[in-house]
């Protein structure tokens, strides 16, 4: 089985609220913890003189939650942040970090500017104490703004993360996705071979899921070209035990137009070929990474590869609703008198 893991100071919290007493569907919130996630993947782009820094503006409308869902037996929780800075600092230390793989010094020099247009995350767990899941929805933009020079017109980002992970790993993840998607365009940057072959050879015996994870999804950024990155991504897609790992190869291999991924990922989606690990009848974020493989892969009609799947399936078609159309899905208005004492009750824990 897929072995999640997260921190017992996240989970109890959550687990609390989850199991006290209260009136039924009572609103609860939740202070969310931003804890350091370390990249551990080294540089995987040709070094470059230039030295850029890294800043992210948001320009969402304010809100004290961070993230919020239904949680067990429908009951919605919030997560807060005492600091709602706290969200583009977590998004800028990513996208500043993926500058060392990326082979550029951060610096006085280029600005690189993240705009946060929408984001929104998703919280949600079935009953009886199962691991959170979230989702990111999200629009960015990105220019360069070269020292005294014009800003380039900015480069759309989608944002779609779906995980299990701490809220604090998919802010980092968010600013990975930005500056792997669009930071080597904009300073015209290209991979290094021997350093991509070095990864690929290190995830063949690492034992680290942390590290082959972040080695696979950046393997999809880097690899374009590369045999060895294809065939160590097919090693990780159809063996690797841990869920994020697998998954990260998945997207990876649709990310670099694999060729015959695309029927491989498909004969995993529709169960006409089993891998030890996958269950993408039983596991709806499964079944969204084949699927977003998929739509890499160049598929037009997602909607109708959705699967069916034990639980969950409107999430899987309200991702693939944002990935057709950029707009976020609609939050379901039985919610809304639940969500705004969430809210109120979020202003007040940060205003104490």
């Amino acid at each position: 089985m897929p072995r999640l893991r997260i921190p017992t100071r996240l989970l109890l919290p959550v687990l609390a609220v989850l199991v006290v007493p209260t009136q039924p569907g009572a609103a609860a919130v939740v202070k969310a913890r931003f804890e350091p996630y370390p990249l551990k993947v080294g540089r995987l782009y040709a070094e470059s003189p230039r030295a850029v820094k890294v800043v992210v503006r948001d320009e969402r409308p304010a809100d004290p939650l961070v993230a919020y869902g239904l949680m067990g037996f429908s009951k919605l929780i919030g997560f807060y942040v005492e600091d709602p800075g706290e969200v583009p600092k977590a998004i800028q230390k990513g996208a500043a970090d993926a500058l060392a793989v990326l082979g550029v010094k951060e610096g006085e020099g280029a600005t690189l500017e993240v705009v946060v247009k929408e984001l929104r995350i998703d919280a949600f767990a079935p009953p009886f104490g199962a691991l959170p899941n979230e989702i990111a929805y999200g629009r960015v933009e990105v220019s360069l703004d070269p020292a005294g020079g014009e800003a380039t017109r900015p480069v759309p980002v989608r944002i779609v993360l779906y995980g299990s992970k701490a809220v604090s790993v998919l802010f980092a993840r968010i600013g990975w996705e930005v500056a792997g998607s669009a930071f080597p365009g904009l300073l015209g940057l290209s991979p290094d071979a021997d350093a991509v072959k070095a990864l690929c050879a290190r995830l063949g015996r690492e034992k680290d899921d942390d590290v082959l994870e972040q080695g696979a999804t950046w393997l999809g950024f880097a690899g374009a070209g590369e045999a060895a990155a294809a065939e160590r991504l097919q090693a990780l897609f159809r063996s690797a035990e841990d869920q994020s790992v697998y998954q990260a190869a998945a997207v990876s291999l649709g990310r670099l137009g694999t060729p015959g991924a695309e029927e491989e990922l498909d004969a995993v989606l529709t169960r006409k070929k089993k891998l030890p690990e996958w269950d993408p009848a039983g596991d709806a974020e499964n079944s969204w990474h084949l699927l977003y493989a998929l739509h890499l892969l160049g598929e037009k009609d997602l909607a109708a590869r959705v699967p069916p799947v034990e639980r969950w399936r409107e999430k899987l078609t309200a991702l693939v609703g944002f990935l057709e159309s950029g707009q976020l899905p609609p939050e379901d208005p039985k919610l809304a008198p639940e969500l705004a004492k969430a809210r109120e009750k979020a202003t007040k824990k940060m205003k104490d």
